[in-house]
């Protein structure tokens, strides 16, 4: 949906208008219109684990769970760790990482 094609101020009130009927906000809107990526893509660079790693976890400890063996925070970590050293990075996972994992995947 390219409302904004026909120059910077043509669409102004029907740009305003999407934003609010998607309950985003205009600046988010605009910022995807002109290229940007979402935080989480843009940062993944800076995060101990690649998303697909991280998914990787998160579908680990689903499994667990259907099987009736959730791992512990510990087990979670630990295996984050080993992940990343194999994947060239730290061994070192911070003390929020879990909380941030657990919000970059609801699901868990």
């Amino acid at each position: 949906m390219k409302l904004w094609a026909r120059g910077p101020m043509a669409n102004i009130p029907v740009f305003r208008q999407c934003a609010r009927d998607f309950g985003i906000a205009e600046s988010t809107l605009r910022g995807r219109r002109d290229g940007l990526q979402p935080r989480s893509i843009a940062h993944e660079d800076q995060q101990l684990l690649s998303i697909a790693q991280e998914d990787y976890i998160a579908e680990w400890i689903l499994d667990l769970e259907k099987q009736g063996n959730a791992p512990t925070i510990a087990m979670v970590k630990e295996m984050a760790s080993l992940i990343s050293v194999e994947s060239g990075g730290t061994e070192k996972v911070g003390k929020d990482w879990i909380h941030r994992l657990f919000h970059r995947h609801p699901e868990l």
